[in-house]
C-alpha cells in the first residue's frame, strides 16, 4: 500500500508539470539553477534558534563576535540624513541577519557568489530580481540577497522597483513619504529618502505611489531613469533591484538599460514549467541576461525524492560540523 501511494504521488507530481528539481531548470530552460532555497516558517525559525544556542554557545560570548559586518575605516557607512531606520517586522525579513548559519542564508551567499564570479570581467553590479508570477517570493530573495551583500562589506542599495505594486516598501518602510520617483526627478535628495538597516548598513530606496501607474514601463525605460541608475552604479558596490513579475506586466522588459543581469525566482512545486517558458520567451532581453534561476520555498526532504543528489547536497546531517544550525 505504501509503495503504491508513493508511486501515485510521483505520478501526480509529474503530471502537474511544475518545477521540482534543479535538473529540470537546467534541461528545460538551459540556464543554471544557482540555488535551492528552503521554505522557512515559524516552527523552523524556533528550531534554528534553539539549535544555534546549543551548538554555537561561543558566538554569544561577546557582541563583537556576533557582528558579521566588518569595520568601516573608509567612512563608507551609508547615511540617511532624515534618520530613516528599517525595523524588521517578521522573522523572515531579518532571517539572514539573525540566522547566519542556516541553509537559507548560505543560499543567499551562493547567489551573491554567482553574481561575483559569473563571466569574470563582466560587471554584475546591478542585479534585478524577478519571477514569472506574483507571490513566488522574489521580494524576500531580493531583500535577503542585499543583506548578504551588505554583510560581506559591500556598500549595498536595495531598490523597490516594482512600481505598480511596491510591496517591499510596505514591509520595510511603511511610513515612507518619498522614494524612487522623487529621486528620479531630483537625485540630490537620495540621502533624505533612503532608509538604512543599522545591522548590515544596507540602504533601501522605497517606492511611494499615490495611485496605480499606467505608464510604468515608459518611466522605467526613460533616459531620466537610466541616468539615475548610472549615478547609483558609481555610488554603490552592489545594487539589488526588486522588479515586478514577468507575466502580468511588461515593466521588467523596460529595465534592460538599467540592470546588468537578472535572477529569476521560481516557486518550487508550484510554478508551472510552461508558464516560466512562456514568460522568458516574451522577455528575450531578460532571458539573454539571466544569471540563473533560484528555486524558492523548497521542501528539501521531499525534493530528494525527485533529485537524490541535490536533496543529499542540501540536506546532510554531517553539515552541522561546518556550523549549520538547521
Amino acid at each position: 500500500g505504501g509503495v503504491l501511494a508513493f508511486a501515485a504521488g510521483l505520478l501526480r507530481d509529474s503530471l502537474d508539470r511544475a518545477f521540482r528539481t534543479g535538473r529540470q531548470i537546467e534541461s528545460l530552460l538551459g540556464v543554471s539553477c544557482i540555488a535551492a532555497v528552503q521554505r522557512v516558517g515559524g516552527a523552523a525559525t524556533e528550531s534554528v534558534r534553539a539549535t544555534r544556542r546549543a551548538a554555537l554557545p561561543n558566538l554569544s560570548a561577546s557582541s563583537d563576535a556576533t557582528s558579521l559586518v566588518p569595520s568601516d575605516p573608509d567612512g563608507r557607512r551609508p547615511s540617511s540624513r532624515s534618520g530613516n531606520v528599517i525595523r524588521y517586522r517578521t522573522a523572515l525579513q531579518g532571517y539572514v541577519v539573525n540566522f547566519p548559519f542556516t541553509r537559507f542564508t548560505e543560499a543567499m551567499r551562493t547567489i551573491k557568489m554567482a553574481a561575483d564570479l559569473n563571466e569574470l570581467g563582466t560587471p554584475h553590479k546591478i542585479v534585478g530580481v524577478t519571477s514569472s508570477l506574483p507571490n513566488e517570493g522574489k521580494s524576500t530573495i531580493g531583500l535577503s540577497l542585499a543583506q548578504s551583500c551588505a554583510q560581506a562589506g559591500a556598500k549595498t542599495l536595495l531598490i523597490d522597483c516594482d512600481v505598480r505594486n511596491p510591496s517591499l516598501t510596505g514591509r520595510l518602510a511603511p511610513d515612507a513619504k518619498r522614494g524612487l520617483l522623487e529621486v528620479m526627478r531630483d537625485p540630490s535628495v537620495i540621502n533624505d529618502v533612503v532608509w538604512v538597516d543599522p545591522s548590515t548598513r544596507m540602504s533601501f530606496l522605497p517606492c511611494v505611489i499615490s495611485s496605480r501607474l499606467a505608464n510604468a514601463g515608459e518611466m522605467l525605460g526613460s533616459e531620466t531613469m537610466a541616468r539615475l541608475f548610472e549615478r547609483l552604479r558609481q555610488s554603490y558596490d552592489r545594487v539589488i533591484v526588486d522588479l515586478s513579475p514577468l507575466a502580468p506586466v511588461a515593466d521588467v522588459r523596460a529595465t534592460a538599460k538599467l540592470v546588468d543581469s537578472y535572477v529569476l525566482v521560481v516557486e518550487w512545486a508550484q510554478t508551472k514549467i510552461d508558464v516560466v517558458e512562456y514568460a522568458l520567451a516574451e522577455a528575450p532581453t531578460v532571458a539573454d541576461r539571466l544569471l540563473g534561476v533560484v528555486l524558492n520555498k523548497v521542501d528539501i526532504g521531499v525534493m530528494s525524492r525527485y533529485d537524490s543528489y541535490r536533496g543529499d547536497y542540501y540536506h546532510n546531517s554531517s553539515y552541522e560540523r561546518y556550523g549549520y544550525a538547521d
